[in-house]
């Protein structure tokens, strides 16, 4: 089942974490207005702050990998690749599962060199797509940089969130 607007919801989920943050430190002010316990609010103040911090960038974040994977779509050469290999992401579980990453091979169209990229993670079973073609949209600058369109032929989207600071993109 695919989810409705991934990127929304996870905007709405990272926006409650700045709530929580903010709230955290309203608290932490007005306890250290009422009370002599200054280590409690100084506590509450830090943690409501780490918890801005951390709704902040996660939503640049989301919102600039989005950015970058729209740019690679109009703008990237795009080139078509064979999914040979569906590789476990071990670094990301849940509930015991790993996300699965395709791997394929891509012909760049201009040298007509061969090189292999990597999807990022998706907690759909991506094996029924082995041996199947996707597009591939590739930097014409930087190679590292592309975002592999797993979305468009499998119609699931992405587990693991996108980070600004990720060359795969998608």
């Amino acid at each position: 089942m695919k989810p409705k607007n991934t990127i929304a919801t996870t905007i709405f989920y990272l926006s409650i974490c700045i709530l929580t943050g903010v709230g955290l430190i309203v608290g932490g002010v007005i306890f250290l207005a009422g009370s002599e316990a200054q280590g409690v609010s100084v506590l509450l103040f830090c943690v409501g702050a780490l918890f801005v911090a951390m709704g902040i960038y996660g939503i640049v974040a989301t919102i600039k990998g989005r950015a970058n994977r729209g740019s690679l779509s109009a703008c990237g050469q795009k080139c078509s690749g064979v999914i040979v290999k569906i590789e476990p992401d071990y670094s990301t579980t849940l509930n015991g599962r790993h996300p699965e990453i395709a791997v394929c091979h891509v012909v760049d169209s201009y040298t007509g060199e061969p090189f292999e990229v990597r999807s990022t993670g998706y907690m759909s079973d991506l094996s029924q797509y082995l041996m199947k073609e996707v597009d591939v949209y590739i930097d014409r600058y930087d190679r590292t940089k592309y975002f592999v369109d797993i979305e468009k032929l499998a119609g699931v989207a992405p587990y693991v969130p996108e980070n600004a600071d990720n060359s795969q993109g998608g």
